[in-house]
């Protein structure tokens, strides 16, 4: 688009030929370069203005410049250097398998076997905590323990058998060609609350796993214990003047 000088374009122009010490061509083509960057070029004071700017000392961009500085790309805050630390070292770090979850065994609701059978144990001479009883049909090897609990919260606490005691019931058992048993009973607020005559083999598949014998009393090993067992129990040791006779 060709462009009409004013008067005060051709004042401009003659300031830009003196200062550039060049011919009247190169000033007109500076000026209208000056012109161009113009948001309104057809104001009536753009000689004013660019007259302004060029005592000002301002040099304007060009086309290529202006295009450079908006693509350059935004220098990032410290927050935003470290917010992309992060975002990077997330996506190197390996994500974890998920671990594999262990089904739920559904609780199995029991109910206590009233007290009703009662087994009479006879002491071995000589041996402390070592009795025989007639359980199961058949004479066994046994040993008896009973706990106290505190309160009808504390029924089902695992009972911690003697390891000692248990051994020797084992020695004394493998000697006489006995099966191994044991009778446990368990108080609770003195009064008796629970008592198990269980075969060792269904004591041993139901117990707690570790050093200790530890005879736990969840649902599913009391059923066991009563369905191979028995269970509601009461023991009485026999009395000394019936192991006399």
């Amino acid at each position: 688009m060709a462009l009409t000088y004013s008067e005060g374009d051709l004042r401009v122009v003659g300031i830009i030929q003196e200062r550039r010490n060049c011919t009247i061509d190169h000033a007109k083509s500076i000026y209208r370069g000056y012109v161009n960057k113009l948001a309104n070029p057809d104001i009536p004071e753009r000689s004013d203005l660019i007259l302004e700017t060029i005592n000002r000392g301002v040099k304007l961009a060009s086309d290529a410049e202006v295009e450079a500085a908006v693509s350059a790309p935004k220098k990032m805050t410290r927050f935003e250097r470290k917010q992309a630390k992060k975002a990077a070292k997330a996506e190197k770090k390996p994500k974890k398998a998920p671990k594999a979850t262990t089904p739920r065994v559904p609780r199995v609701e029991v109910a206590l076997v009233p007290i009703e059978r009662e087994v009479e144990l006879t002491p071995v001479p000589e041996l402390n905590h070592v009795y025989t009883a007639n359980l199961f049909g058949r004479k066994h090897a046994t040993t008896w323990t009973e706990r106290c609990q505190n309160g009808a919260a504390a029924r089902f606490t695992t009972i911690n058998v003697s390891t000692k005691q248990m051994d020797a019931v084992k020695q004394y058992a493998k000697e006489n060609d006995l099966p191994v048993a044991l009778c446990v009973a368990v108080r609770v607020n003195a009064k008796l609350d629970q008592g198990y005559a269980v075969p060792y083999s269904v004591f041993d598949q139901y117990r707690q796993k570790s050093e200790n014998l530890l005879m736990t009393l969840k649902g599913a090993a009391r059923k066991a214990y009563a369905e191979e067992g028995w269970a509601g129990c009461k023991f009485s040791e026999k009395a000394a003047a019936e192991k006399a006779a």
